[in-house]
């Protein structure tokens, strides 16, 4: 990719679409989509029959696409980790990586940072009032029937 073209200067919109053969072809809007989700620009051109790369980051470039399909990004590392398997040089720090890029970037586009510091409160249940037993670790009758005799005076012996 030529970086001049990237970084040239936003020429005027009613110039460009004179002179811009995205701007006239047949399939412009399939086009604009292909290059917002991120498909190849070579390869858009190739599929479309225009003149080269540069021709879709002028247009792009132009239109103001490049700001659109930054704010998709989430949809690239999306396309990435599905293909995962189809990629040849891929690592697994990458692979990592793009999953953890992925849940950082909500579908506006936006990077979220998790909470550095998560607080568990921990809320002991309250026990019997005083002076009555604690009846929630016993599992049959009989043995509630005992510990309630016991808890009461009754069934002590002399």
């Amino acid at each position: 990719m030529d970086n001049n073209i990237v970084n040239s200067p936003v020429p005027e919109l009613s110039r460009h679409e004179r002179k811009c053969s995205v701007c006239s072809h047949p399939e412009r809007q399939a086009i604009e989509q292909a290059f917002l989700h991120w498909h190849s620009p070579n390869q858009i051109a190739i599929d479309h029959e225009l003149a080269d790369e540069a021709s879709i980051y002028r247009h792009a470039h132009a239109t103001g696409l490049f700001a659109r399909r930054d704010n998709n990004l989430r949809f690239a590392l999306g396309n990435f980790i599905e293909r995962v398997n189809e990629i040849q040089v891929v690592t697994p720090g990458a692979i990592v990586q793009a999953i953890r890029a992925y849940t950082r970037i909500s579908k506006t586009g936006e990077w979220i940072e998790p909470p550095r510091q998560i607080t568990v409160t921990h809320v002991r249940a309250a026990g019997p009032p005083p002076g009555e037993p604690d009846i929630t670790e016993i599992t049959t009758p009989k043995a509630l029937a005992q510990r309630l005799k016991r808890a009461n005076g009754s069934g002590r012996r002399n």
